[in-house]
């Protein structure tokens, strides 16, 4: 089963759904018959431009959000069967805030589908995994862009294997920064000196890490939703449906935790 099959396997893609920030490479293409409605940054013509190598595969979009709740641009609560989000949550400035706009938008019985990079598999292999204290301190202050310091973190420890930025799991890396220091200072201060949105990961995890914010974030009463059904992928990423009927994850908390330990181990690094 190749990736879009598996994403589409953890949904009823005969719904009505939505794709946050599909670009140019829809899970669920309006072309191949699915009733989906596409929500990103920027119009189809901006995203064309940007991309214009793979501008065939961009999809119209229905709602522009210009960085904005995706809720507000819909205008509507309780519409979607499905949303799918891929290799986007990462980039969210508030983590929280995000899920908590898809649970606006979601039906009673819908899930949220998310792709989320394994930072083990990535240039994020040198960051330090996302907390949930880092989150609620996030979603109190609800910020319209990313913390500088993310900016400097983004850059400063940026990693490449062999000139690329993904690799297959398992495999020996022999890694190197990508970016200089004054490259990642510099970021620090151009982020500092604008109050415009400036894009970079902001988010980290492995796969049982994830799961365990999951747990934490719904345990808390920060959010609804639930872990639904997880699924492992076959290089820098991981799949996960969450709904408010989910049954959460099957694993308890102390073993997600002795998890992390060692999933980050089976990093073999030359």
């Amino acid at each position: 089963m190749d990736r879009n099959a598996t994403i589409r396997s953890m949904i009823n893609t005969n719904g009505y759904g939505l794709e946050i920030g599909a670009s140019y490479n829809p899970v669920l293409p309006k072309k191949d018959g699915y009733n989906v409605h596409i929500a990103d940054y920027a119009g189809h013509a901006y995203l064309r431009e940007l991309h214009s190598s793979s501008s065939d595969n961009i999809e119209d979009v229905d709602y522009i959000t210009h960085g904005g709740p995706v809720s507000a641009a819909v205008g509507e609560v309780n519409c979607f069967d499905y949303i799918v989000a891929s290799h986007m949550i990462e980039h969210c400035t508030d983590f929280i805030g995000f899920l908590k706009d898809c649970e606006t938008l979601l039906k009673p019985d819908g899930a949220l589908v998310l792709v989320v990079p394994d930072k083990r598999n990535c240039f994020d292999v040198f960051q330090s995994l996302s907390s949930v204290g880092e989150m609620l301190d996030i979603h109190l202050k609800q910020p319209k862009k990313h913390e500088s310091g993310k900016h400097f973190d983004h850059m400063a420890y940026a990693a490449g294997r062999n000139g690329h930025i993904v690799w297959p799991h398992g495999c020996p890396v022999d890694l190197g920064f990508i970016h200089t220091l004054p490259e990642a200072i510099s970021a620090f201060h151009q982020a500092e000196a604008s109050d415009e949105y400036r894009d970079c990961h902001s988010w980290r995890f492995t796969p049982s890490s994830f799961r365990l914010v999951i747990n934490d974030l719904h345990e808390i009463g920060s959010i609804k939703l639930k872990e639904k059904s997880f699924r492992e992928g076959n290089g820098p990423e991981f799949y996960v449906s969450l709904s408010f009927d989910g049954g959460g994850s099957p694993l308890t908390r102390i073993d997600l935790a002795k998890n992390i330990t060692r999933e980050i181990a089976e990093v073999i690094v030359n």
